[in-house]
């Protein structure tokens, strides 16, 4: 028998998740937004039904469980282009990418960071565009690409609008080395 107290709304079941999500506990985090998903995905809300994937696949990565997290995010970001969200598609895109990476899948990843990152630039989004270089950053760091990486970083820092003391700083020494090259 379904015991009563069970039984919660989509907004609770995201709501302990977020709360769960921020208490480090991140199994319990995507269970509670796959609960969240399910049950926006049966009222008909496929937007808030993708974000929650998106959660749940973040949570999953958090996790240590890239698989998982690969498999709860695959098909959102046609969800969101389908309803113009870029924003949302582009961090769609950028989790999948993350979840790739953790399973040794670099190349495609570097793909789908990098797409992630021209729509982040297409739509002004300095920040995320910014977070998504330093992740293609990192990413070319390991492929032992350094000047792809350094390049990479130097793009995203030139974006930002108002860059913090380590930012500036970053960029500062990131000049050093091109200055090599004139």
């Amino acid at each position: 028998m379904i015991d009563p107290d069970d039984i919660k709304t989509p907004q609770e079941n995201a709501h302990d998740g977020q709360s769960a999500y921020q208490s480090e506990e991140y199994e319990k985090a995507a269970h509670y937004f796959a609960r969240a998903a399910e049950s926006f995905q049966i009222a008909g809300e496929t937007l808030k039904a993708a974000e929650m994937r998106n959660n749940q696949s973040v949570a999953w990565l958090q996790a240590g469980h890239p698989e998982q997290a690969l498999n709860v995010v695959e098909g959102t970001e046609q969800v969101f282009a389908q309803a113009g969200d870029l924003h949302c598609q582009a961090m769609a895109i950028g989790n999948r990418a993350s979840a790739l990476e953790d399973l040794g899948e670099l190349q495609t990843a570097l793909v789908d960071f990098t797409q992630s990152a021209d729509i982040f630039q297409q739509i002004g989004a300095r920040d995320e565009y910014a977070q998504v270089m330093k992740s293609i950053s990192a990413l070319k760091l390991r492929q032992r690409n350094p000047l792809g990486a350094l390049a990479s970083l130097q793009d995203g820092l030139e974006t930002l609008e108002r860059p913090n003391w380590k930012q500036r700083l970053v960029k500062r020494l990131l000049k050093i080395p091109f200055n090599f090259f004139k």
